[in-house]
């Protein structure tokens, strides 16, 4: 009875839904989510099957763009997603979108910029930041406190090493640590991790 909950939210079945959330207007949370407490969700968010969310956590409120604020995009979150306490993630800008595929693990205190894709598969290791229009492409692995630059692309099973500053597009399949981050070689633990 804590939580604030707009009336045209659509809940699926089986969800949990702990103390103390805020969910906004046109927000979709599909069936077996679960968000644990003390969690915002903004308008026009969708959450996929079976994501977990914990608390302290907001999804899909006004980005830090300075554009203005016209016409913002949606949040999609895909299905069995694990979305760890104090993630932010922002809404998309100018009509465009925010969006993180299935099979994501966003840890704890991560940020997510607007217009910011996720493919599947995706690790985001504590206190990694994305800036806006960051592309992460399948199975790539962003290591603890790594800085993503705006508009970079992150190739498919790369891996960044922690605390990396990251200001240039990323490979596919390599490895990269420093700052400024420099390519270390090719990810071969990834790559065995996936049977490639």
């Amino acid at each position: 009875p804590t939580s604030i909950i707009h009336s045209n939210v659509k809940i699926g079945k089986r969800v949990n839904i702990g103390p103390y959330c805020i969910i906004e207007k046109d927000v979709e949370i599909e069936d077996d989510c679960e968000l644990k407490s003390q969690i915002v969700i903004g308008s026009r968010t969708i959450i996929g099957k079976q994501t977990q969310i914990f608390p302290f956590t907001t999804i899909g409120l006004q980005s830090q763009d300075r554009k203005p604020k016209i016409n913002e995009g949606i949040v999609k979150i895909g299905n069995n997603c694990v979305i760890r306490e104090h993630v932010s993630i922002h809404a998309g800008t100018q009509d465009r979108n925010t969006i993180i595929n299935d099979n994501c693990l966003i840890m704890a205190g991560c940020h997510i910029g607007h217009d910011c894709y996720l493919e599947s598969n995706v690790i985001l290791s504590a206190k990694a930041a994305l800036a806006g229009h960051v592309k992460v492409e399948q199975n790539a692995i962003i290591g603890g406190g790594a800085g993503i630059h705006q508009w970079v692309i992150i190739g498919k099973n790369a891996m960044i090493g922690g605390k990396a500053a990251v200001t240039r597009h990323i490979l596919p399949y390599s490895l990269v640590k420093g700052n400024p981050c420099f390519l270390r070689g090719l990810n071969v633990i990834g790559l065995r991790r996936n049977k490639i």
